[in-house]
């Protein structure tokens, strides 16, 4: 969420508008641009569930970033949307209404490799993969690849994995 949050805030300070979309249930990048408590909030969880349109939902956080928040609702979309054809692109589909409407949008995920992060990596042209110097990061970015593998031979063939980035680093 850190890195989301300072990314958004570098293209916000170079002029660019900027939406940040909250899909990991956790909330933290929701929580970093200081809306208060995110479950009282609606937002991606509704937006996914088909219960509000991105447009309804998102808030225009003090910073100048535009925010479409998480909620602790988000752990449970996995099973809500199990048996939902083509619930891979329903981030996507969402985003479209508002496309036009920004320059960037940045899309927080979940560490997990579920339903919110596959519809992140459909709806999204680049990924920046954060990771840390230690076995088991370099386990987790072997998964993501393949993941990503997948997402862009059935959803996204134009997803670019923009780079890898090294974090929570000890000089």
């Amino acid at each position: 969420a850190s890195i989301a949050h300072s990314t958004a805030i570098g293209l916000l300070k170079r002029g660019n508008s900027v939406l940040c979309v909250d899909v990991d249930s956790q909330a933290n990048l929701s929580v970093l641009f200081g809306i208060g408590e995110p479950d009282d909030y609606s937002g991606t969880y509704e937006v996914l569930t088909g219960k509000a349109k991105i447009s309804d939902v998102i808030i225009h956080t003090d910073s100048g970033a535009d925010l479409c928040p998480a909620s602790i609702d988000l752990s449970a979309i996995d099973l809500e949307l199990s048996g939902t054809m083509g619930r891979e692109y329903l981030l996507f589909k969402a985003l479209k209404d508002v496309s036009g409407n920004y320059d960037y949008c940045v899309i927080d995920t979940p560490p997990a490799l579920g339903l919110s992060t596959i519809n992140a990596l459909t709806a999204a042209d680049f990924v920046v993969i954060p990771v840390t110097a230690d076995d088991f990061s370099v386990r987790g970015i072997r998964q993501l690849n393949r993941t990503i593998e997948v997402v862009k031979k059935n959803c996204n063939p134009d997803l670019v994995i923009a780079g890898y980035l090294l974090n929570r680093t000890d000089n």
